[in-house]
């Protein structure tokens, strides 16, 4: 895998095309997110968003098994902007309420995988974005 291309990099023309979502009044930081975003939000035919992080909440496995499991938040701003914009396209959509222990997390994923499911019924090419709102 090539760092030195596209997305992992913008520059030139790329760095444009975060606007398309959003006014320039938005911070430039989220407009580079959205740019790096595009590919996925463009050819997104289901989306698989998890709801926030209860305050209450107690890791239940180590720092590395929490990430790979729901990922980390980088931008709320930027991912609050993506959820929005997945919604407003005609696509199948799965909504999560954040698991808080390890029955909660083993329903999620029998849920995620019945969506799944569902979706390869209909013959759908299937490339989903999980994002955290």
């Amino acid at each position: 895998m090539d760092r030195s291309r596209a997305p992992f990099t913008l520059y030139g023309e790329r760095i444009l095309i975060g606007n398309k979502y959003t006014t320039n009044e938005i911070p430039s930081g989220v407009r580079g997110r959205l740019s790096l975003m595009d590919v996925i939000i463009q050819n997104a035919e289901a989306a698989i968003i998890l709801g926030h992080r209860p305050k209450d909440y107690k890791p239940m496995y180590d720092v590395l098994n929490e990430l790979i499991l729901f990922g980390g938040t980088g931008c709320i701003n930027e991912h609050r902007l993506v959820i929005n914009i997945m919604k407003n396209r005609d696509i199948p959509i799965l909504e999560l309420a954040h698991p808080k222990n390890q029955e909660e997390l083993i329903n999620l994923i029998n849920r995620v995988n019945e969506f799944l499911k569902n979706l390869e019924k209909y013959k759908a090419k299937i490339s989903f974005l999980m994002m955290m709102i």
